[in-house]
């Protein structure tokens, strides 16, 4: 949503998909992003899906067990305004949980791989 220090907009894929959708997307060294569709309501918005490769270009700023492993999987979208735009609409809710300092844990957003490059996106609301 854009809250984080660098205000991306992004979502990190459960590392026990990651390699079904490394191979899928044929991601490697000289090909690490590939564009997307997220289906919001059966409407189309432009994403990628993004190989992270962690350096540790900067290992003395964590401790040494919280530095992440390998590789990571993001779906972002912040170079596309109009899918920002839409999750931004949809995720008022949350975006206000979090600002006020608390976890959301009332509206949930479930990204389902389709096939191909499509993915839908649910925002659903839990009580």
């Amino acid at each position: 949503m854009g809250l984080d220090r660098h205000h991306t907009h992004s979502f990190t894929v459960p590392r026990i998909v990651n390699a079904q959708l490394i191979e899928h997307f044929n991601l490697r060294e000289g090909n690490l992003q590939e564009e997307i569709v997220l289906l919001i309501d059966g409407n189309p918005h432009l994403a990628e899906v993004r190989l992270a490769r962690s350096t540790r270009s900067r290992p003395y700023r964590l401790a040494v067990s919280t530095i992440p492993k390998g590789e990571v999987l993001k779906i972002q979208w912040s170079k596309f305004d109009l899918t920002k735009q839409i999750f931004r609409e949809r995720l008022t809710y949350a975006r206000d949980i979090v600002l006020s300092g608390k976890v959301n844990k009332s509206q949930i957003v479930q990204f389902t791989h389709r096939g191909g490059n499509i993915f839908e996106i649910d925002m659903s609301y839990y009580e």
